[in-house]
């Protein structure tokens, strides 16, 4: 199972591939600024930019005894 590192480091990459965090925020429909926040964890990442890059969130429900 994934954790929001793994999804910030698949970012991170995505943001190289794409040649720079503007193309990036093209890309997904936000600003290069707000990629880098994201990546740094200053900023929640949104459901969809998860989906994006090939996540999906799963809530999991444990009793704590």
């Amino acid at each position: 199972m994934a954790t929001i590192d793994d999804v910030r480091k698949a970012l991170k990459k995505a943001t190289i591939e794409a040649g720079s965090q503007a193309e990036m925020g093209k890309r997904l429909g936000v600003t290069g600024p707000f990629v880098s926040m994201m990546i740094t964890g200053r900023k929640k990442i949104p459901l969809s930019v998860v989906c994006h890059l090939g996540f999906e969130k799963i809530i999991i429900f444990r009793r704590v005894r």
